[in-house]
């Protein structure tokens, strides 16, 4: 189980922590994002979590899907009524959120990554106050350097409902999340039925927030011979979508997730080496890098932004 240190029993190091936040830029948020069909939204958003802080940057990773999270569960089993985002809307929507209530909250789960859990029951997803949500996500854009949300899949708005800002949306907080990102990792899996969905997916997610993401992560790949050859193929597709945006595939490796999961810790962790943490921690290196945009992308082929738009092309 995972535990958690008050506020009041924690280091000099968290302490110090909170006192610097006003003396520096806010953080980068990256939204993880995905249509529907589980295409490993989860295991991404931890595994670009996990090699961001590996960098030396102090990482909130934040479960915000409205549908049931499965954060706290990768990490370990948690108590059902563990408090999380849902508890750090409610003091918001009171007005009695402050950055040491939201640093009690959270969950210290590897070395520069804290953990926000989600909702283990769905049914509670009207907690998730979009109005609650923006002073969340600013509170963490002040005390953290990168801040990672896994969200939804749905991206559709009740038209009835959306003239009555006061009644509950329950896809507000996907949408919510990915209006604030600076970036959006879009994740689909390779398979006919993934790639539709993905791409049906692009579409939706362009009218809603009115951007492409910042990448595509085409999941569930084949070996290593055939990466180059599979990131050409999805990215063909997309162009032909009229979705012209960068694209890298992360190889399937069902027993280093397996092992992940048994470990309660991030699969970049549990396997360093395998071509799965590697390449996630070039998404990582992208992404907080640079602003992701695809024009932004091309510099040495020894660098990581240049092996991502070399392999893109």
């Amino acid at each position: 189980m995972i535990s958690r240190a008050p506020v009041e029993a924690a280091p000099q190091g968290e302490e110090a922590f909170v006192l610097r936040a006003g003396d520096r830029s806010q953080a980068k948020v990256i939204a993880v994002w995905g249509p529907t069909g589980a295409p490993g939204r989860s295991t991404a958003a931890i595994g670009i979590a996990s090699a961001v802080a590996q960098h030396d940057q102090r990482v909130l990773l934040v479960d915000a899907d409205p549908y049931g999270g499965a954060l706290a569960l990768m990490f370990g089993r948690l108590e059902p009524d563990t408090p999380g985002l849902a508890s750090a809307c409610r003091l918001a929507h009171h007005g009695r959120l402050t950055q040491a209530q939201l640093m009690g909250l959270v969950h210290h789960v590897e070395p520069g990554l804290d953990l926000l859990t989600g909702l283990l029951r769905a049914d509670r997803w009207p907690e998730l106050r979009p109005a609650a949500l923006d002073q969340v996500w600013s509170l963490a854009r002040d005390l953290w350097d990168v801040v990672v949300i896994d969200v939804g899949f749905c991206l559709e708005e009740d038209e009835e409902l959306s003239y009555d800002s006061m009644v509950p949306r329950r896809n507000a907080t996907t949408i919510s999340a990915l209006t604030t990102a600076d970036d959006i990792v879009a994740v689909g899996s390779i398979d006919a039925i993934g790639l539709a969905r993905l791409v049906r997916g692009l579409d939706d997610l362009k009218q809603v927030v009115g951007r492409e993401p910042s990448v595509v992560v085409a999941n569930r790949g084949m070996g290593r011979s055939r990466q180059v050859a599979v990131q050409r193929q999805v990215k063909e597709i997309l162009r032909e979508t009229s979705h012209d945006v960068p694209v890298l595939v992360l190889p399937f490796d069902p027993d280093t997730c397996s092992k992940a999961i048994q470990a309660g810790r991030s699969l970049v962790r549990v396997a360093p080496q395998s071509t799965l943490a590697k390449n996630l921690h070039l998404i990582a290196r992208t992404l907080v890098s640079h602003s992701g945009r695809e024009q932004d992308v091309e510099l040495g082929d020894r660098t990581a932004l240049g092996r991502l738009r070399r392999l893109s092309a």
